[in-house]
This record gives C-alpha cells, sequence and structure tokens, in this order.
C-alpha cells in the first residue's frame, strides 16, 4: 500500500460509523479508506491538469458521474462562497494558480504534495493531535495553492469520506459483525453503485485483492 496519508483519523471515523452502530474500524481498513481517497484527489489532478475550479468540477463529474460527485460539488461550492464572502481573498495569486498548466505542461510532480499536505492540513476529518509534528516537518513550502482551492478540494474529500464510513457501516451491519476490516471495505466499495466502479480502477483494490 502506498504511503498512508490520513485525511480521516480514528476519531472521525468513528463518530461517523457511530450512528449507523458501535463498530470498531481496524487501522488497516481506515488505511484503505484514506488511499481511496488519496487516490480520488490524484485522479481529480490528472483529469483535470489545471487547479482551475470549474476544471476540477469537471473532473470529479466525469470520475463520479452519480448524485455523490454532484452532491460534493454543491457543498464544495458553498463553502467556497461562505469563504470568499467572509475572508479577504488574494485573486491575483489564485489567478496564477489557476492559469497553471495553460501555456506550458501541468507542472503535476510539483503540484501533488502541495495538494495533499494542504489538504490534509485543513481537513476537519485528520486527527490534528497525531498528525500536526509530522505535517509541519513535512509539508512542502509554496503559497501557489489557493485557499479557495484547498477549501473545494478538502470539502469534496471530507464528503466523500463520510459517504464512504456511511456506506462501510452499513455493510457492517448487514453482515452482523462489531469490527470493520479490510474485508468489509473491499466488500463495500466492490458492491456500492457510486462508487464500485471507480474502485474497480484503484491500484486500492489490486493491493486490498492479493
Amino acid at each position: 500500500m502506498t504511503k498512508d496519508y490520513r485525511y480521516v483519523g480514528h476519531r472521525a471515523a468513528h463518530a461517523i460509523i457511530a450512528e449507523i452502530g458501535p463498530y470498531r474500524v481496524s487501522s488497516d481498513a481506515l488505511q484503505a479508506i484514506n488511499q481511496f481517497i488519496d487516490e480520488l484527489v490524484l485522479q481529480l489532478l490528472s483529469t483535470s491538469l489545471s487547479l482551475d475550479l470549474s476544471r476540477i468540477k469537471l473532473a470529479l463529474f466525469s470520475i463520479i458521474p452519480s448524485s455523490l460527485g454532484k452532491n460534493a460539488i454543491v457543498e464544495a461550492e458553498l463553502e467556497v462562497k461562505t469563504f470568499t464572502e467572509t475572508e479577504p481573498i488574494d485573486y491575483e495569486a489564485y489567478e496564477r494558480m489557476r492559469l497553471l498548466g495553460v501555456d506550458s505542461p501541468f507542472p503535476m510532480d510539483r503540484i501533488i504534495p502541495l495538494v495533499r499536505y494542504s489538504c490534509l492540513d485543513y481537513c476537519t476529518l485528520a486527527d490534528k493531535d497525531e498528525d500536526e509534528n509530522e505535517k509541519s516537518n513535512s509539508q512542502p513550502k509554496d503559497d501557489i495553492i489557493s485557499p479557495i482551492l484547498v477549501i473545494y478540494l478538502t470539502t469534496i474529500i471530507e464528503h466523500v469520506a463520510e459517504y464512504l464510513l456511511t456506506t462501510i457501516g452499513r455493510m457492517a451491519e448487514n453482515q452482523a459483525t462489531d469490527n470493520i476490516r479490510v474485508k468489509e471495505v473491499f466488500w463495500a466499495l466492490s458492491d456500492d453503485s457510486q462508487v464500485g466502479e471507480l474502485f474497480h480502477r484503484f491500484a486500492l483494490r489490486e493491493h486490498l485483492e492479493s
């Protein structure tokens, strides 16, 4: 499995799943959920080849052409609207970011770690007290990533993460098990009508099958 990027921590995972039942999420299961989210972020960037919100929106619609993708976009746009109405915005910086890849190849290798760590830092589902020191020491330093983009992508991440956890919790409920392990994650993602097709294209599926 790839490096463990923890967009979702144990506390948030258990809080979301607790709405379905008192299920315990194993560390391996949570790592699999986080890898799914990380692969989704990479897929969004490789499909859009841009940090322009409109192109990321189109990329998400092409990757998850269902109510899950549409609802994630609605939430992301609302969060950005709230932010831009209440906080000072450096629109020149946003425009520079938005134009990346227009006149030259999109710098994917440079952008991926910047986007990852910016979203990890902003994500409310992460266990900040566990990861804060690690992030502060390892996060790439660059001002190219606009807060508008971070809010937009992180809202999508959180919406999808909550959906995944709810779906997996229901799988555990149907299986009458107290513990959510990797196999529950695999079954839930494989059978789900909204993310199943995407899951079958991800490296995560091959890893969980091996």
